[in-house]
């Protein structure tokens, strides 16, 4: 599945915020109420904290800036997926592909703004993939887990 740079940008900002780094596969704990999803991380020596607060503080920036990059990003797949229709009588591999970099950096977008207003700031950990970003985002309901098979390029 293809990413899109802004995406990759987070996963690597996100790895170097985090005192424990990068995220291991969650684990979905299914009880009789309610389903639970545990991110689970590295354990690793005590938390600096002064280190990990100008972390947090150039993460911060970091996110705005990648934000916005994310948005110009939107729009540009956003136009070479509508450029590639073009080409559908013959193929539909360059749509399905733009398709999949304009879904992950739309919800780049949606990720770094969260992580910006609120996660960044009163978490030690962020989570540091898209696909658990979006794993925890359709689990909240914010946003639907990623499909392009669903997607028509046609329409």
């Amino acid at each position: 599945m293809a990413v899109s740079i802004s995406s990759h940008a987070m996963s690597r900002l996100g790895t170097w915020r985090n005192p424990q780094g990068i995220e291991k596969e969650p684990e979905i704990i299914n009880r009789t109420c309610h389903t639970t999803i545990e991110f689970n991380f590295e354990p690793r020596s005590k938390i600096n904290y002064p280190k990990h607060i100008l972390k947090v503080i150039a993460t911060e920036v970091g996110l705005g800036v990648l934000a916005t990059t994310a948005i110009i990003e939107t729009i540009a797949y956003a136009s070479l997926t509508f450029l590639s229709l073009c080409l559908f009588p013959v193929t539909d591999r360059p749509c399905k592909f733009f398709a999949h970099l304009l879904q992950s950096s739309a919800f780049t977008v949606i990720w770094s703004v969260a992580d910006f207003l609120y996660y960044n700031l009163f978490y030690i950990n962020i989570l540091t993939q898209e696909k658990n970003a979006r794993l925890f985002a359709s689990y909240i309901q914010c946003s639907p887990p990623m499909s392009v098979d669903t997607y028509n390029c046609a329409h």
